[in-house]
């Protein structure tokens, strides 16, 4: 195990599950929520208002009415405006906080101009973590959000992404570090999401509603089966396996200092170590000095390195295509064998792990670019179970199959995607914005 330099040790006699499809995403954490009987601490980067938000926030009403503490802890860049959360917070058994918020609440999103132009350093600091814990023994650790998108109800985009079910004594570590982000400077009582309050009136029929989406008659009618609602866990393929945890301070990325996460850490320890292979998912792949230098010195100690990424045709952030476009030449002429996710069925990747010599796994809210790098916080564990690993390589080799993902190679005319000159399935119009992005010293903003 190379040593990564963190602050709690390797965990042993854990259980892990792989949750990789949507939907099972969704029916584990409303099961989970179900189960609680003590307490319930969850961390999410964006909570949106559609239907899989207002499901779990129904199931985190009902908990805290029979008795359970919850804590919740949202970003205020994606989560600020969803009134749920404001009607939520008068509930005796909840407390909501919002991580570093913007000031000015009228005309969201519209004020933020203003509010950026003097606190710009301030707001560019964002908590990226995805996290629930339950009971301080059930753990749920991962890529995913909390919107329809990324738990299965999607209709126009589905996001590829993986989460891991963990209990046993690594959640201890999980639920110190939450506590830690809760009781900073940075986090702040949600009172109202507006410059004015909402209504009792207008928040006690926001929480009515929330508890009848949960009655199975009413959530079909939107389009959740019966058995997402269920109280049972849905079966799950356990694996033992030795946890250690990573979570930044709440304050890292806002000092001058440019210092990578604690997550980017671990995963820059363990190339040095490596003596094998290396295989990573990243929608986005910007990679900064750090990594590139010490991915350059791993190849060419002869050990191969796959990674999977989004294409052109599949990304949500063209911004970060367009970081990754301009250094795409160099990344391969490492000798690294690259591939893009294809855009079938409005699927986008949004998984983030490291395989580690097919012997251990790094799963959490990393992306390889300067954002999760050195701005953002992020949370992730790092995992060693033959078991748990053999099926993650095998859900990643099911990606990688033709009919899946893009072979990005270098030829002597230049970058070939799956034999073509050009990026496939995409326009002229949107090539040549990324060509145009490719030339501004923007991606630190990504």
């Amino acid at each position: 195990m190379p040593a990564t330099n963190n602050r709690y040790p390797w965990r042993s006699g854990c259980e892990a599950a792989l949750i990789a499809e949507g939907e099972q995403a969704l029916a584990v954490r409303l099961a989970l929520i179900a189960r609680a009987r003590h307490s319930i601490l969850a961390q999410y980067y964006s909570w949106e208002e559609d239907v899989s938000g207002k499901l779990l926030l129904g199931a985190l009403l009902q908990a805290a009415r029979r008795g359970v503490r919850v804590r919740l802890l949202v970003d205020d860049l994606y989560s600020g405006s969803n009134r749920y959360l404001e009607s939520l917070a008068a509930e005796p058994n909840i407390r909501i906080r919002l991580f570093n918020p913007f000031w000015l609440r009228l005309a969201r999103p519209w004020g933020w101009p203003l509010e950026i132009l003097f606190s710009f350093r301030r707001l560019n600091h964002r908590m990226h973590n995805k996290l629930l814990v339950v009971d301080d023994d059930w753990a749920l650790v991962g890529g995913r959000n909390i919107g329809d998108s990324y738990l299965g109800l999607g209709r126009e985009r589905h996001f590829v992404d993986l989460d891991i079910l963990i209990r046993g004594p690594v959640c201890a570590d999980l639920v110190s570090d939450f506590l830690g982000y809760w009781r900073s400077r940075w986090s702040h009582v949600l009172h109202h999401l507006s410059w004015f309050r909402l209504p009792e009136s207008l928040a006690l029929a926001n929480n009515a509603f929330l508890l009848h989406l949960m009655e199975p008659e009413l959530a079909r009618l939107f389009g959740v089966e019966p058995q997402l609602l269920a109280v049972d866990l849905p079966p799950l393929h356990w694996h033992p396996v030795s946890a250690q945890a990573f979570m930044d301070a709440p304050g890292k990325g806002a000092r001058l200092r440019r210092q990578p996460t604690a997550a980017g850490r671990a995963l820059l320890a363990q190339l040095d170590g490596l003596q094998q292979s290396l295989d990573i998912v990243t929608p986005y792949l910007v990679p900064t000095r750090h990594f590139y230098r010490t991915l350059r010195r791993m190849i060419r100690r002869g050990c191969s390195a796959r990674v999977l990424t989004n294409s052109l045709a599949a990304t949500d952030m063209p911004l970060a295509y367009a970081g990754f476009r301009s250094r795409c030449t160099r990344l391969l002429k490492t000798g690294l064998s690259l591939f893009e996710l294809r855009p079938e069925a409005g699927r986008c990747l949004h998984a983030k792990l490291a395989l580690f010599d097919r012997r251990s796994l790094l799963v959490g809210s990393l992306n390889l670019d300067p954002r999760s790098f050195y701005l953002n916080t992020e949370i992730a564990l790092l995992l060693e179970g033959a078991s748990l690993v053999a099926e993650v390589e095998a859900w990643l080799e099911q990606q990688l199959i033709a009919q899946q993902a893009w072979s990005v190679t270098l030829r002597e005319e230049g970058i070939s995607w799956a034999g073509s000159a050009i990026e496939p399935e995409t326009s002229a119009w949107r090539r040549g914005l990324i060509r145009l992005a490719g030339w501004l010293p923007v991606h630190h903003l990504l």
